[in-house]
């Protein structure tokens, strides 16, 4: 805050493709020598000084080569170098951090079941009060007076806007109104939110979304959004992850999100579960969601079910792909078809080292069972596959594996190919696009 100092993030291992092992160091304003200031073996990231000087709060993980363990806001003493965890015991992993002007209290930001609420922490005190919950909010400004803060809130049916919040009485405001004009002349409704049991018995949280015009008299295909990570999750807000989920529905299908195993937001154990576990419990969670809308809801047709996924969720379409013929097409991108040979050709090597345990040639049996590949002899359903030739995450050859079995095997497919996307699609052009061959795709075989 005194403008003498720098604080930065790095790696400084020898091999980065195998580490996690972000570190905080700090260095003059005027250059010369820095100085790390954690040794922790696993990721430190996001510093923060607090206004008055004394402190850098920053996120730490536990475990190294692991990008989705828990995240501990935690406290380094700038006078004597001491760190002190101060949500340890909270079950949640912290994403944003926002300093008091006082410099006696932090917030801090968590996703939890589908939202991004806020949390206050007393340093003194230590006890963690929710403030903002039930939507997501992103981008939080505190008011130099402390007694409120300025934010976006993403809505389940709208792009963000802005707003304040008072903290004392509060009181929300919305501030900006710029979505009003275009979405008051659409028919965009909030998803529902659902629970079922899954896997293990555990409690699994989905949304359901309905087209424009929706009829429950009528008999209506179901599209399955997959989210990817597979340690993230599906947040309840307006355009997010590959997908719109209302330009999907507005196709006059029903959409549905699903957090199985291995999603964030639902505690740490819950995320841990997919590691090591890849088309375990999170495919099973996935599959009985799947029969409890059916079981619930008339209005679904569950002779005309599709499933897309994008990169974690791209696999899981290629392995519903191996093992269930429930589905009448798939759509994948960014998906992984052959896990040995994708280890080779990843630029993370420490991802897959830690979701199987290691490298393929140290243990090749989970890589192996776990891999679509494994299952080849079952694919029969059509498949669209999508992927971009600058995608160092999941090579290309991934997709053009799949592809060749299903051309083989004579199964109907089509490779949808990017010469200049990555590990995402961006460009407005070739979303466009993108959009209209999935639902020329979906339309094929979902309409009669």
């Amino acid at each position: 805050p005194d403008g003498d100092e720098i604080c930065f993030v790095m790696n400084t291992d020898s091999s980065l493709e195998l580490s996690t092992n972000n570190d905080l160091f700090i260095v003059s304003a005027e250059g010369g020598t820095y100085t790390r200031i954690t040794g922790n073996p696993a990721n430190d990231a996001a510093p923060h000084y607090s206004p008055d000087g004394k402190y850098i709060a920053y996120k730490a993980m536990s475990r190294p080569g692991f990008e989705s363990d828990k995240n501990v806001l935690t406290l380094y003493n700038r006078k004597n170098g001491g760190t002190v965890k101060l949500t340890e015991d909270f079950p949640l992993s912290v994403g944003d951090i926002i300093w008091a002007s006082n410099s006696k209290e932090i917030y801090f930001t968590a996703i939890e079941s589908g939202h991004v609420s806020l949390y206050k922490l007393p340093l003194k005190k230590r006890n963690i009060e929710k403030v903002l919950s039930g939507a997501v909010h992103w981008k939080f400004q505190l008011f130099p007076d402390n007694r409120g803060l300025c934010y976006i809130k993403i809505a389940a049916d709208r792009p963000g806007e802005i707003y304040t919040f008072d903290i004392k009485n509060g009181t929300e405001v919305r501030l900006t109104y710029y979505t009003e004009n275009l979405f008051s002349k659409l028919d965009v409704q909030p998803p529902e939110h659902f629970c079922f049991e899954g896997a293990d018995g555990d409690s699994i949280h989905g949304m359901l979304t309905y087209p424009p015009g929706f009829d429950e008299s009528r008999k209506y295909p179901l599209v399955l959004l997959i989210h990817g990570g597979p340690q993230w999750t599906w947040l309840d807000e307006f355009n997010y992850y590959g997908w719109n989920k209302y330009l999907v529905a507005a196709q006059d299908y029903i959409v549905v999100q699903i957090d199985p195993h291995g999603s964030r937001g639902y505690g740490q154990d819950f995320t841990d579960a997919v590691s090591k576990d890849w088309g375990g419990k999170d495919y099973r969670d996935l599959m009985m969601g799947l029969d409890y809308l059916i079981a619930e809801h008339d209005f679904i047709d569950e002779n005309k079910l599709a499933a897309m996924g994008r990169s974690y969720g791209g696999y899981m379409t290629n392995w519903i792909e191996g093992q269930t013929g429930r589905f009448k097409c798939l759509v994948t991108v960014d998906g992984l078809f052959d896990l040995i040979s994708a280890y080779y050709t990843t630029e993370e090597l420490w991802f897959p080292e830690w979701e199987m345990g290691g490298p393929p040639w140290e243990d090749p049996r989970l890589y192996g069972e776990r891999s679509p590949i494994a299952y080849l002899e079952n694919f029969k359903t059509p498949m669209l596959i999508v992927h971009g030739q600058k995608d160092y995450r999941v090579d290309l050859s991934q997709a053009l594996g799949m592809f060749t079995v299903l051309q083989r095997k004579g199964v109907e497919s089509r490779l949808l190919y990017f010469p200049d996307e990555g590990h995402s699609i961006h460009g407005m052009k070739n979303l466009e696009y993108f959009y209209e061959v999935q639902f020329d795709w979906l339309a094929k075989y979902l309409k009669d």
